[in-house]
């Protein structure tokens, strides 16, 4: 579940800030492509946020000191990646280059940060959804109330 979240903040952050800079340039986009492809400019965006996972991409290939197209190096030495178990304690750090990672406080002693994410995101969904069928079901009490039954048999085949 934390790599769940882990990618699901990730990808609706960058999807955040590339729909700002898509609202940022509509103005001027809005002179020069018609409403129908701006309409489907923000279908893409709005399927990125429906689908927020990416496909993989190779590692990047860079330039060594010494070595042309190297691809980066682990900063755990091959010999010790047999003893990986999983848990971060058990690898072996270098203190002089190492860099910690990112720790976001808790809300409470007992809770990490990705289940307080994953409790907001299950309530925001929730809530979407809970709002969204009461509006369904007052649009279909309205349309009930406001329709007529077709009693036209050309209409009928017709629809």
């Amino acid at each position: 579940m934390r790599d769940f979240m882990t990618i699901l903040l990730t990808c609706s952050g960058a999807m955040s800030a590339i729909i700002l800079l898509y609202l940022a340039f509509t103005p001027l986009l809005a002179k020069h492509y018609s409403a129908g492809g701006l309409y489907y400019a923000w279908l893409v965006l709005a399927a990125g946020l429906v689908i927020p996972f990416r496909p993989r991409m190779w590692p990047a290939v860079i330039r060594d000191g010494n070595q042309v197209g190297t691809i980066l190096k682990s900063p755990v030495p091959i010999s010790d990646v047999g003893a990986w178990t999983g848990n971060m304690a058990t690898l072996p750090i270098n203190t002089e280059t190492s860099v910690t990672p990112l720790s976001l406080p808790s809300a409470s002693p007992g809770m990490q940060w990705w289940q307080l994410t994953a409790i907001v995101w299950l309530a925001g969904l929730i809530l979407t959804l809970a709002c969204q069928g009461i509006k369904h079901r007052r649009f279909v009490k309205m349309t009930n109330r406001w329709s007529d039954a077709v009693a036209e048999k050309w209409a009928l085949q017709l629809l």
